[in-house]
């Protein structure tokens, strides 16, 4: 049986990969792990049947830190219910750091 996508709001994931994107020192099976419970909860929203913003969802201006931050921030608000975080957005931060983590194994 496959594992599920979470179905609440990761936020001590989303804190360690914030903390990773300000500069934090996380063990890399650590961050790892925050990056693909976040990855999962990111597809959950988008390809869950969750809502998901229309159109380029991927705002241009934005550093990943921030990104993450507004969606912890967020993440009980009616805005996140409506779809105006960019998931997919938050989808490929994750992505990326665990390709740059791993990319030292």
């Amino acid at each position: 049986m496959l594992t599920p996508y979470p179905d609440s709001f990761p936020t001590e994931a989303f804190t360690q990969v914030l903390s990773k994107l300000r500069g934090g020192d996380l063990p890399v099976p650590e961050l790892v792990h925050s990056c693909w419970v976040v990855a999962g909860y990111a597809l959950g929203q988008v390809m869950g049947g969750g809502p998901s913003v229309k159109g380029d969802d991927i705002p241009s201006g934005l550093a990943d830190d921030q990104v993450i931050a507004d969606a912890i921030t967020n993440s009980s608000t009616p805005a996140a219910q409506a779809g105006f975080i960019p998931w997919r957005l938050v989808l490929a931060i994750a992505l990326r750091l665990i390709r740059e983590a791993c990319s030292c194994c």
